[in-house]
């Protein structure tokens, strides 16, 4: 199996502008969702800023919309088959991992992966390769490769999914998959603003994953087209944006692997910024960023 042999993902429903005020506007004050989505936007600069693969996890209890953050996130780039599952095989992880390639993978239903399995997945989409193989006359077969954010999301966290058989679970999770808190701490799971709806968090959830599932894809490919077109400064900028966030979230004093997990906040924060400032979120300046760093504060006092 290989990647040319998946259907494609990158779908599109609606328009750029319909996304944006139907599902990035009810981001804003959100800094779970705000950041979900960022990471969308953040996906196809790994490359430019030099960032290696890692992933973000959302750690909590299923009645604090971990599910919503995941499902927003994956409309930037496509509809409902843009969100994947951690249940599959090693074959077909690698070839949705190659799919994904420059882009961020969503995956969802830790829970229903056993924690040996989760942690050798982890452990393989941070480390860039697919596994090697022979064919069968005993050649080797070439590996599969990408560079990628992913997103996922369980109960529990994912270092503490796979400690019970992984000792390389502390590894990865330090260095290469952050667990953030799903709660807010505003009472409403992982929302802060409900910009009005009625009927609570709940009923913000249903709204916003309903426009998410009517308005997909435009955003992501116009966020590649504004890429193509300012490629001669992307480079600048971005790195610019991180030294700012990392200045902000990070000191002198912080062990080397709170400063690798929090580069890769700073890409997500900058790369939100660099949306909005394309005009495709709908975010005021600083939404990312504030996004970014109360993901990573959150992340760090765990």
């Amino acid at each position: 199996m290989n990647q040319h042999s998946l259907p494609t993902t990158f779908t599109q429903r609606g328009t750029a502008d319909q996304w944006r005020q139907r599902v990035g506007a009810l981001c804003v004050g959100n800094s779970r969702l705000a950041f979900a989505v960022a990471c969308a936007f953040a996906g196809p600069l790994l490359r430019v800023a030099g960032v290696e693969s890692g992933g973000f996890h959302l750690r909590g209890g299923s009645s604090t919309g971990k599910t919503t953050a995941l499902k927003v996130a994956a409309s930037v780039n496509g509809g409902a088959n843009y969100l994947q599952r951690w249940r599959t095989t090693d074959n077909a992880l690698e070839a949705i991992a190659a799919q994904h390639c420059d882009a961020l993978l969503v995956l969802d239903e830790l829970a229903q992966v056993d924690p040996k399995t989760a942690g050798e997945c982890a452990y393989m989409l941070a480390n860039e390769q697919g596994k090697a193989r022979a064919t069968r006359n005993g050649a080797p077969r070439p590996r599969l490769s990408w560079r990628l954010l992913f997103l996922s999301a369980g109960e529990l966290g994912l270092s503490n999914h796979i400690a019970e058989v992984q000792r390389l679970a502390r590894t990865v999770q330090e260095v290469r998959v952050a667990d953030i808190p799903a709660d807010a701490g505003a009472g409403m799971g992982m929302l802060q603003n409900l910009h009005g709806i009625e009927g609570g968090g709940a009923a913000f959830s249903r709204q916003i994953v309903a426009a998410a599932g009517q308005c997909y894809g435009a955003p992501g490919r116009d966020w590649l087209q504004w890429l193509t077109a300012n490629a001669d400064t992307i480079r600048a900028d971005v790195i610019q944006r991180m030294h700012d966030i990392e200045d902000d979230i990070l000191d002198f004093w912080s062990p080397n692997a709170v400063k690798h997990v929090g580069q890769r906040f700073a890409l997500v924060g900058a790369a939100g910024e660099m949306a909005t400032a394309a005009g495709l979120t709908g975010w005021p300046v600083g939404e990312s960023k504030r996004a970014a760093q109360a993901c990573f504060n959150a992340w760090r006092d765990v």
